[in-house]
């Protein structure tokens, strides 16, 4: 077969008798040596120029490829070396030593871990949970500045159950009423003593005290 591309050649010397079949074997004739010259190097430049069809393997510099695609899988290149800067994609791992998150949107999923300081003048967006010093937040949590330079922690609005109810239907199931006004009424404002807000009959008490009885 004639050897018209450098993959052919023979890594024995002695094997390599022609190239395109232009004769370079022991007593060739003078006049064939200008013309293998010349087609060797047509050969090499093909090898340059990707037109040959043959690659370099990884083993000797190359990428084994003729394609982007299979440069990058011969290579082990997967991951963020494959994504576009203005929409990268992190799914787990680690990033330290941030100094600045462009403005844009910063989309985290999976577990990632970010150390060092992270500013972002854009959308940072958290797709699973949040863990700031190895803190997670709870149901109905949010984050509390602790002044610049700390990290924040995570906090509640300390609201009771009186907060979440309707006010045409608020129920008051204990503790004690003062100073408020009731159907025109401010309760306690005509006692010095106790004042009783309660859904049983009066008991007990001394001279001065009111039991309000809510039905």
């Amino acid at each position: 077969m004639a050897k018209v591309k450098i993959s052919q050649w023979d890594v024995v010397a002695a094997n390599n008798t022609e190239i395109n079949s232009i004769n370079i074997n022991e007593g060739c004739p003078p006049s064939t040596i200008n013309n293998a010259i010349r087609e060797m190097m047509s050969q090499v430049k093909d090898l340059q120029g990707g037109y040959s069809g043959d690659t370099i393997p990884v083993a000797a510099g190359g990428t084994g490829a003729t394609t982007a695609s299979t440069a990058r899988t011969n290579l082990g290149i997967t991951g963020t070396a494959t994504q576009d800067p203005s929409s990268v994609n992190f799914t787990g791992g680690n990033i330290t030593g941030l100094t600045n998150l462009s403005t844009g949107i910063f989309t985290a999923t999976g577990t990632t871990t970010l150390s060092g300081t992270a500013t972002s003048s854009g959308t940072l967006a958290v797709t699973g949970g949040l863990t700031l010093d190895g803190a997670a937040g709870t149901a109905g949590t949010y984050l509390k500045s602790t002044g610049s330079g700390n990290t924040p922690v995570w906090s509640d609005l300390g609201l009771g159950t009186m907060s979440t109810q309707n006010n045409t239907s608020v129920n008051i199931d204990g503790g004690t009423i003062n100073g408020t006004t009731v159907n025109g009424h401010t309760v306690g404002s005509n006692a010095t003593n106790n004042r009783t807000v309660s859904t049983g009959n009066p008991s007990g008490g001394s001279d001065g005290d009111i039991w309000y009885k809510v039905i």
